[in-house]
């Protein structure tokens, strides 16, 4: 309740994740993900997200359903090769968006 006091008074949440940092390192070139390309941060993000999303569906034996921005936007063709392998691997339902169709040429068909 103290917390809420003052939470109150402030007018603003003081205390919880959003006040956390999270530190994400580049394993293989071991160095911080805000160094690495852009193609590169978004491949550990797009990590995080895939990684929940199987997380998600174990414990609750429902599969996800996912919906993903511009998914294929400065990532290289085998990073996006490794993607779409995951998705099918999720068996999960995914809408994914982007302005460029060629990156999504290896899934017609």
């Amino acid at each position: 309740a103290d917390g809420r006091d003052r939470d109150r008074a402030a007018g603003r949440t003081l205390d919880g994740p959003h006040r956390s940092d999270l530190v994400v390192r580049h394993r293989p070139k071991a160095m911080p993900a805000e160094l690495c390309s852009t193609g590169e941060q978004k491949a550990l993000l797009v990590g995080i997200v895939v990684s929940h999303a199987r997380l998600t569906g174990e414990m609750s034996g429902m599969t996800p359903i996912l919906l993903l921005d511009e998914i294929a936007a400065h990532l290289d063709a085998g990073r996006r090769a490794a993607l779409f392998s995951i998705l099918e691997e999720l068996n999960c339902q995914a809408f994914m968006t982007g302005t460029d169709a060629a990156l999504f040429s290896s899934l017609e068909g």
